[in-house]
């Protein structure tokens, strides 16, 4: 069955990187905040959620102004048994980036 709804977060994101700022640097990713969505989120759950994201992942510079990183994360929303009933959403991702810095 299909199911979707929109909603919005506010998720401030903290990256370590464990060797320093070097060409390869792998990272720990980990992300917790709170979202609201229009409709109950996940299906049968409640509009007011927390989220929790963690990955890992490395990051390659190609230069001074650009690099590119792939990271692995696992996503988990609920509402922390607050609220009745709490229905958990989790999700797994794979992502590649292309960062390129302004100066």
């Amino acid at each position: 069955q299909d199911y979707a709804t929109f909603g919005v977060s506010f998720s401030p994101q903290f990256k370590w990187f464990l060797f320093g700022n070097s060409k390869f640097s792998p990272f720990l990713l980990y992300t917790a905040g709170l979202s609201y969505a229009n409709d109950v989120f996940p299906q049968g759950g409640t509009n007011f959620t927390f989220r929790l994201l963690y990955g890992l992942g490395l990051e390659y510079k190609l230069s001074t102004t650009q690099r590119v990183r792939v990271s692995a994360s696992q996503l988990h929303q609920s509402n922390n048994n607050l609220l009745s009933p709490n229905p958990g959403y989790d999700g797994y991702g794979l992502a590649l980036s292309y960062i390129w810095k302004w100066k």
